[in-house]
């Protein structure tokens, strides 16, 4: 396995690289010769950037590629892209390379902040809400019913008690706050479910692969 101390050595490993392989996992480019941010790059590809703080378990659970920020031997951050975890071990790029490295190993150089892309609804602005109305809760609809295989004859476009309902049992289901709001981890976990075209971090188990 790689030595990520020596990785992190290398002032290569700086926040434009861990953006650019981050995009490339999306399949899209990144342009760290402008002013403008990734995050508002991003959403030129219908992306939005979600900042986070956790562990291992919450990474995993949102399942999508991010931006690690790491601390080196000498106190200087240090930014990596994780592209996959497989069991204890992790693909890692930076300055342009791959690279494997053990979890327990990175471990000892990060401190719980990630930045991970999300794929966003067409008209998503805000958190849908009980009681909203049109295309985006079409959209939520729609998507519910295939995950749960509860079709419905008519799609409504109101979230009304019967979609709540089947929301916060999603929710449930993912270890999320069962409470109807659907904001972006939410929409993370439906896109996943839907078999969305989006990059994962852990490959399914074969149970899941159906």
């Amino acid at each position: 396995y790689d030595d990520i101390k020596q990785i992190l050595d290398d002032k290569k490993s700086d926040q434009a690289t861990a953006y650019d392989a981050l995009f490339r996992a999306w399949g899209k480019q990144y342009n760290s010769r402008t002013s403008v941010t990734a995050c508002r790059q991003a959403t030129t590809y219908s992306l939005s950037c979600l900042h986070k703080q956790g562990n291992w378990n919450s990474l995993k659970q949102h399942n999508r590629p991010a931006v690690l920020s790491m601390i080196n031997n000498m106190g200087e951050k240090r930014y990596v892209t994780i592209t996959s975890i497989d069991g204890d071990i992790a693909s890692v790029s930076s300055g342009d390379r791959q690279y494997s490295i053990r979890l327990r190993d990175l471990d000892d150089h990060w401190y719980g902040q990630y930045t991970l892309l999300w794929l966003k609804p067409g008209s998503y602005s805000s958190a849908i809400s009980p009681g909203d109305s049109g295309s985006l809760v079409r959209w939520l609809n729609e998507k519910i019913s295939t995950i749960t295989g509860q079709q419905q004859e008519r799609i409504s476009n109101t979230y009304d008690e019967p979609l709540v309902a089947m929301v916060k049992s999603f929710q449930s289901q993912q270890g999320l706050i069962a409470d109807g709001i659907v904001g972006p981890v939410t929409i993370i976990h439906i896109n996943t479910q839907a078999k969305t075209d989006v990059p994962s971090l852990v490959a399914p188990q074969p149970s899941e692969q159906g």
